[in-house]
């Protein structure tokens, strides 16, 4: 139990949402959003979080759509990047407040699919959200992978100015972001901002996966995925100590899209990121012809994926699950495995 009372509220639109959150802070309040409620619960538990409001978003029908729409057919919120001439592509839009099992059983994209099923065991991901996992206070936020990847978009509602209560009930100041424009180890969101929503571009996935199943394997302590379509493939591997429910020494989810991979990890630096410096080590073998790589024995691809961790220059992340050493070994040997499915179109 939490042993102290708290306001809840329970907002049926985003503007009520944004609302409530002002109306508390204006009051001196301490709010949060609540969705999944699984960190909020356990952190205020231990005492480490105090609020006074919770704003629950899970009946906000844009919190909890998972579906492809036209492009330009739902919107009244600024797309950055679009030019006014041009028809946005159609897109996959997913909430904020949609479980981790939702994403799994529903499969809307199988790569944001296996980074879910990652997470946790399935009865604590029915209450771990979409937003609540790469928004939360646990560094890997695996579910982030495949948005930084594609190249995602955020729908951001709400915010405060400074002055408390200076904005009114109605007015969510919603808002469409780059994902990459935003995300810095975490979601960087001003006190207040809510994420709506996550979209990622309708257009490129069937190109990825095709009509084929995706392949999946399982060994102990050792989880890896792939599926190819017309333009590429990707491919997915999770390393853990534990071959029960354990927090990853490495994920790694990696996309082949007109001939040009794209990497992104968690665990290996702490935190997720795209690694372009190694995609650029990549792009720079065999003449930038990604196909090649097929005819690079085992050695070859080893000491590319050295490049390329190395190439990010950042520090390894060490701790009680992996040493330094042992965690790079594990992400250039998943690194290696990932191009060579790649570039030969082969199994896991």
């Amino acid at each position: 139990m939490i042993p102290r009372e708290m306001a809840f509220h329970r907002a049926d639109t985003v503007a009520e949402a944004v609302g409530a959150w002002r109306a508390a802070l204006k009051a001196n309040g301490r709010p949060l959003y609540y969705s999944g409620g699984t960190e909020i619960i356990t952190l205020t538990r231990e005492n480490k979080l105090d609020p006074t409001d919770l704003v629950d978003i899970k009946a906000i029908p844009e919190t909890r759509v998972l579906a492809v729409v036209r492009g330009g057919e739902d919107d009244e919120t600024d797309r950055a990047g679009a030019a006014p001439e041009q028809s946005p592509p159609d897109q996959l839009q997913l909430g904020a407040a949609l479980s981790l099992n939702t994403l799994v059983d529903v499969d809307p994209f199988p790569l944001l699919a296996h980074c879910a099923a990652g997470v946790a065991d399935r009865t604590i991901r029915n209450s771990i959200t979409l937003g609540g996992n790469i928004c939360g206070m646990l560094p890997y936020r695996e579910a982030v992978l495949p948005f930084l990847l594609l190249d995602g978009m955020v729908e951001i509602a709400g915010g405060d100015t400074g002055d408390k209560g200076d904005k009114t009930d109605k007015d969510a100041d919603m808002r469409r972001v780059p994902l990459r424009e935003c995300f810095r180890k975490r979601l960087v969101l001003r006190e207040g901002e809510l994420v709506v929503r996550f979209i990622l571009d309708a257009t490129v996935l069937p190109a990825l996966e095709g009509d084929a199943e995706s392949r999946r394997k399982e060994r102990p302590g050792k989880s890896t995925a792939c599926g190819f379509g017309s333009r590429g493939g990707w491919y997915y591997q999770r390393r853990t100590v534990d071959s029960r429910i354990d927090y990853p020494i490495v994920t790694l989810a990696m996309v082949l899209l007109d001939g040009v991979v794209r990497v992104a990890t968690t665990g290996t630096w702490g935190y997720p990121h795209r690694a372009l410096q190694a995609e650029a080590v990549c792009s720079a073998e065999k003449g930038g012809d990604f196909q090649r790589l097929a005819e690079c024995s085992r050695e070859q691809l080893l000491s590319l994926a050295a490049g390329m961790v190395d190439g990010e220059n950042l520090p390894v992340k060490a701790d009680f699950r992996a040493g330094r050493e042992y965690r790079r070994e594990l992400t250039v040997q998943a690194l290696a495995e990932g191009l060579s499915v790649l570039a030969g179109g082969g199994d896991t």
